[in-house]
């Protein structure tokens, strides 16, 4: 297990479980809750400009 930071642990899990939502009361599957993580790591690396510390947000990249 990988090191994370509490903050940006937060802003990661926020913006997954609001990934999880498609809005329209369907449950989640594999494949949305794949892209959730995708998008809140991907918002987070290039939102909030830590593209050069790839330390910050590569603990939430699944092999």
């Amino acid at each position: 297990m990988w090191p994370v930071d509490d903050k940006l642990l937060v802003a990661v899990a926020e913006l997954f479980c609001q990934g999880l939502d498609p809005g329209n009361g369907t449950a989640a599957g594999a494949t949305r809750s794949a892209q959730a993580l995708h998008q809140a790591v991907w918002h987070v690396r290039d939102t909030l400009n830590y593209v050069r510390a790839p330390s910050l947000w590569a603990p939430y990249i699944g092999a």
